[in-house]
């Protein structure tokens, strides 16, 4: 008997099982109306077809009680520090200093010389790197100068939701259609990201002091508490709620936004160290929601020979946690043209 199983592949060679205990697929079909004279029967005719897949995703041995979730606090300047490459991008070695204030901006250094902005593809001021261009020769030790963000620990909630989410834009053409059987064709739209965290309310949290300020905090969420996955991001808090009976504890709920400072390319952003142990199958789906890449996939069922596969684009991409809870990724795939 063999086990269900979906696995994940962002160049089409290394595939990761998801660590998940659940998933499901589904595939439905667009009609038209076709009824005609002489009959009574109203009839269809089926159009594009759309799929999608869902399943979570266990950080298994990293119980949500390891979690931290951060605050960025004041500005601190660096010099000459090293950086390590990483997935095409070089990120910053010290990683207490990886979170770079982006009104400050950074200098860039190949060896003696500062590189010239128009070499630079992006810097990612939330994780401490800095993506060339393609084709630019790095001729030495690559170093960054700028300021860093100490962050200090929230420790009013007791569970959070992260949600990391894309709009997918249906851009089937004629040929798409034609050529792979009637399967409906998607690309990214708009992506974004929001935070709530539920706890007992103090009076030192601040959350509805972020409420009213109408201030623009960057907020770190580590699940596994070692600084070796971190997801950051610009926010605004958006909702706050408190409620309580008579004689009971306070309760506390406030979700924050994401916000998109200008200048900003990435207002939201992942690091994962080449040490965590967070799953593959995890660290390819949130890195391909990032960077907007299309994963292949392939779903068994249980005690089946046949699997399904395809391409498909991550629109939503969420972590929850808490006390009392694992940490769990929960993932959502929109078919991209035909399911095989």
């Amino acid at each position: 008997m063999s086990a269900k199983s979906v696995r994940v592949s962002r160049n089409g060679t290394d595939w990761y099982e998801l660590p998940g205990s659940s998933a499901d697929l589904s595939q439905d079909s667009a009609t038209v109306d076709d009824s005609i004279f002489g009959t009574n029967f109203s009839s269809i005719q089926s159009t594009l077809i759309t799929w999608s897949i869902s399943s979570n995703g266990l950080f298994k041995g990293r119980p949500g009680y390891k979690a931290q979730i951060k605050r960025a606090g004041t500005a601190t300047g660096f010099t000459g520090e090293a950086t390590t490459e990483q997935g095409g991008i070089y990120y910053i070695v010290d990683r207490t200093k990886s979170l770079w204030d982006h009104t400050a901006g950074v200098t860039v250094l190949d060896g003696a010389s500062e590189v010239d902005p128009s070499n630079i593809e992006f810097i990612d001021f939330l994780n401490g790197g800095v993506k060339f261009v393609d084709g630019y020769p790095v001729g030495g030790s690559i170093t960054v100068t700028g300021d860093y963000l100490g962050t200090s620990r929230i420790c009013f909630a007791n569970t959070f939701d992260v949600s990391m989410s894309a709009d997918v834009e249906n851009v089937t053409t004629l040929c798409d259609a034609g050529d792979n059987g009637g399967f409906a064709v998607h690309q990214y739209n708009q992506q974004s990201a929001e935070l709530s965290m539920d706890g007992f309310y103090n009076d030192g949290s601040d959350f509805i002091d972020d409420l009213q300020s109408r201030d623009i905090v960057i907020i770190e969420i580590d699940p596994a508490g070692d600084g070796s996955v971190t997801h950051r991001g610009y926010f605004m808090a958006t909702s706050h709620n408190q409620s309580g009976d008579v004689g009971s504890t306070e309760t506390e709920s406030v979700t924050y936004s994401l916000y998109v400072p200008e200048g900003v390319p990435r207002p939201f952003s992942t690091y994962v160290s080449g040490e965590s142990a967070l799953p593959n199958a995890v660290r390819e789906i949130i890195l391909a929601w990032q960077d907007r890449e299309t994963l292949s996939i392939e779903y068994t069922p249980q005690d089946s020979t046949i699997t399904r596969s395809g391409e498909v684009l991550v629109s939503d991409c969420s972590l929850s946690g808490g006390v009392e809870a694992i940490n769990d990724y929960s993932f959502t795939f929109e078919g991209s043209g035909q399911l095989s």
